[in-house]
């Protein structure tokens, strides 16, 4: 069984686990919510899963005059899917997760006056975006009512958080290298209510290999310099 490495930063701590059983991380993600609800500690888990489905409690609910129409998950339909498969506790519907990405999960307290959930969003977005447009991808957009990174028509990034007693839990997944494979086994499936085809990654935009850790240190920059 994989143990995440634990370094402080910032006045933060960061656990940081490549590959990572999705059991296992989720089991520590609440473990960590425990622990900061009785603490003033602030905490950043960084990683990858191996393939796996994830389910929220369902998908983002249209504003007002919204024409977008997205389509809803029924795991009953989909009996024997080809990856292991888990209903959690946070916001939006099916997600996927896969080697090539990172994932940031800020386990930290809110508050109604100094930090809510769309400021804690924002961070997050806007560390993954100033970190991808220094390394040359333009046309960024995390503003539009859809949740998430994108550009032009695709998806780089998604975002799903749930709150337990005012600590949040779960996050951001970057979609940082190429995930064919994964398309290939799940292409019946609508991540967040859209087609696969809707998902892109850093890799097939920029035209260059990179991993996760490539990214990590100006990601994890960004977002600390955001709480100072």
């Amino acid at each position: 069984m994989k143990s995440p490495e634990i370094i402080q930063t910032c006045g933060w701590h960061m656990a940081i686990c490549w590959d990572w059983d999705y059991q296992a991380a989720w089991e520590f993600q609440k473990q960590t919510v425990k622990r900061v609800r009785e603490s003033n500690e602030k905490w950043l888990i960084v990683c990858s899963h191996p393939m796996v489905l994830t389910h929220g409690r369902g998908l983002q609910k249209p504003k007002k005059n919204q024409v977008f129409e997205l389509e809803d998950f029924h795991p009953e339909a989909f009996p024997h899917l080809p990856i292991p498969f888990f209903q959690i506790e946070r916001g939006g519907g099916l997600t996927f997760h896969h080697p090539g990405q990172l994932i940031l999960y800020p386990i930290v307290k809110l508050h109604p006056q100094r930090l809510g959930l769309s400021s804690l969003v924002d961070n997050l977005l806007l560390a993954v975006k100033g970190t991808l447009e220094e390394r040359g991808l333009s046309e960024l957009d995390h503003s539009r009512e859809l949740l998430g990174l994108w550009r032009k028509q695709q998806k780089i990034a998604s975002v799903g958080i749930a709150i337990d007693k005012m600590v949040t839990l779960h996050g951001l997944a970057l979609n940082v290298q190429r995930f064919d494979q994964l398309k290939q086994k799940l292409s019946m499936l609508a991540p967040c209510g859209m087609g696969f085809d809707t998902y892109t990654s850093v890799e097939e935009l920029s035209g260059r290999s990179l991993t996760p850790q490539d990214l990590l240190p100006e990601v994890s920059r960004r977002f600390f310099h955001a709480w100072q």
